[in-house]
């Protein structure tokens, strides 16, 4: 199983702006910098949560379709499990079919479950996965993750944790040296793991 960025975010959880204040930076000589430590404080919560903050389309690849394992599986049983939430929708399931031809498959086989987190996907009452060609990444689910389109839509902690960790890397531009030890602030670590995903 692996995942592949479709399309990214089309906007930050928070804006320079934002940032600026909260650094209490006056000047515009550093907004470009700032922008891309924005950047990265939000993929590194995100990796660290397991979740998608912004509106982003995400492409996951599984070698086949679920397979029933037992009784004691019945929950988890002919369903995918979609990382990185929030789940929005789901755009389409594609498979290479036996004949070694790519197939989308119809709606009519699965229903999708938004509420639950992580996502999941799971197969209809009365249908049956169909068979695949032995092959990686034999079925892809293309899917679109996020709290929303929109900055405000990112819960406040989450947003709160983005400043903190640009600020951080704005104020520690160097790799820590044994003489000046640094560590990113304990805040960051209080607003995020309420929200953090385990392993599914």
């Amino acid at each position: 199983m692996s995942r592949e960025l479709i399309t990214a975010p089309a906007l930050e959880p928070v804006t320079v702006a934002e940032a600026k204040s909260h650094m209490k930076v006056e000047h515009t000589d550093d907004d470009t910098l700032i922008a891309v430590y924005i950047k990265a404080a939000r993929q590194r919560l995100e990796t660290r949560t397991r979740r998608t903050f912004v509106t982003t389309t995400w492409k996951m690849h599984f070698d086949r379709f679920p397979k029933h394992l037992g009784v004691g599986d019945a929950r988890r049983a002919r369903r995918f499990i979609i990382e990185c939430p929030p789940l929005q929708t789901v755009s389409s399931i594609k498979y290479w079919d036996t004949d070694g031809a790519l197939q989308t498959l119809s709606t009519d086989y699965y229903l999708v479950d938004a509420a639950s987190e992580p996502g999941e996907i799971c197969q209809k009452y009365g249908y049956t996965w169909p068979a695949t060609r032995a092959l990686a990444n034999a079925v892809g689910v293309e899917y679109v993750a996020g709290y929303g389109d929109e900055a405000a839509d990112v819960p406040a902690d989450i947003r709160v944790a983005v400043l903190l960790l640009a600020a951080h890397f704005y104020e520690h531009r160097e790799a820590v040296a044994d003489t000046a030890m640094v560590e990113i602030p304990l805040g960051i670590q209080w607003l995020t793991d309420p929200c953090r995903m385990r392993e599914a």
